[in-house]
């Protein structure tokens, strides 16, 4: 998921530079809102009991399933990705409106360099272990895995700094092959950490966050492996 965060924040700051803040939140609100709520109140429902359905939990029909419970199955479901976006865009064009800027800033900010990547990947691994420790994995609000988003967010900023500083213009070949073996070890290495980390008797809730070293290290992990993919 984290790739899809780093591509919407890529290509975030040309439609806001054409068509001003205003134009830019209504185009939002259009594209991904409505989609957003006819999922919430109408789709996700259908899908709930259309599941509920084939176990033989709602044999009285869609409208009764619904009417008994419709306060229960409204919810976000697989568009909480859009949610997200919406709210990064209205931060975005908050921060935009707050720092006086008319236009994107570009050309401020070098291509980082392997030493700062990896500066970058432990920090954000670091920041999700700590946020996991409120906010375990699975723990979420309107479909939002809060638990994740030390790593959206920076995701998204990096989109929108590539953008702005043409660091896929100046990414070599050379640097983006380390990266991609880097992140195909990591995702070798991930059934070695499960089976090692249950195998020391740890619950496998241990690596969804708390202090536990399992959890430490899946944060780490999935930080190194999504910088890779991306």
């Amino acid at each position: 998921m984290s790739l899809f965060f780093a591509i919407s924040g890529y290509f975030t700051p040309g439609p806001y530079d054409a068509k001003g803040r205003a134009d830019f939140l209504r185009d939002r609100l259009a594209r991904l809102g409505i989609p957003l709520v006819v999922y919430f109140f109408l789709l996700n429902p259908c899908a709930v009991f259309l599941a509920q359905r084939f176990q033989g939990k709602a044999p009285d029909g869609w409208l009764s399933f619904v009417r008994g419970s419709y306060g229960g199955i409204v919810g976000t479901g697989p568009l909480w990705f859009v949610l997200a976006l919406l709210i990064f865009a209205s931060a975005y064009a908050a921060l935009r409106v707050l720092a006086g800027r008319a236009r994107e800033r570009t050309g401020t900010r070098p291509l980082p360099g392997d030493g700062r990547i990896v500066g970058f990947v432990l920090g954000i691994g670091l920041a999700a272990f700590l946020v996991r420790l409120v906010f375990p994995v699975g723990w979420q609000v309107l479909g939002l895995q809060l638990g994740y988003f030390p790593l959206y967010v920076p995701m998204f900023v990096f989109g929108i700094w590539a953008h702005g500083n043409g660091w896929l213009d100046a990414l070599s070949d050379a640097q983006a092959r380390r990266w991609i073996r880097a992140a195909l070890a990591a995702i070798v290495a991930l059934p070695a950490l499960i089976v090692l980390g249950k195998g020391l008797g740890a619950s496998p809730d241990a690596f969804k966050g708390g202090l536990h070293w399992q959890a430490l290290v899946y944060a780490l992990w999935s930080r190194s492996s999504a910088w890779g993919s991306a």
